[in-house]
């Protein structure tokens, strides 16, 4: 599954989040870090909510994101691929 996520460079770190999954924010000490972070926190979220039976987030499209996200100078939008069992939301 491909998610789209927006990465902010702090004073001395980097922030990532998803704009289409909410609460799921993580930090890092490089780019790198930020990412491999990011992939781990958006695959345990997606777990709970298959695992709870909530609904799945609506993922936008790029465009999408970036006619209604506000960003500043810097900030990187891209994408990344996680991997999640979704026959276990059928099953739910």
């Amino acid at each position: 599954m491909k998610i789209l996520i927006i990465i902010e460079q702090g004073d001395h770190d980097y922030c990532c989040y998803s704009p289409d999954v909410g609460g799921c924010i993580t930090t890092g000490e490089t780019i790198e870090q930020t990412l491999a972070n990011m992939k781990e926190a958006l695959e345990l979220h997606y777990e709970g909510i298959l695992a709870e039976g909530y609904p799945l987030p609506v993922l936008r499209s790029a465009k999408e994101v970036i006619e209604e996200v506000n960003f500043n100078e810097g900030d990187i939008l891209t994408s990344l691929n996680i991997e999640v069992e979704l026959s276990t939301a059928s099953a739910a």
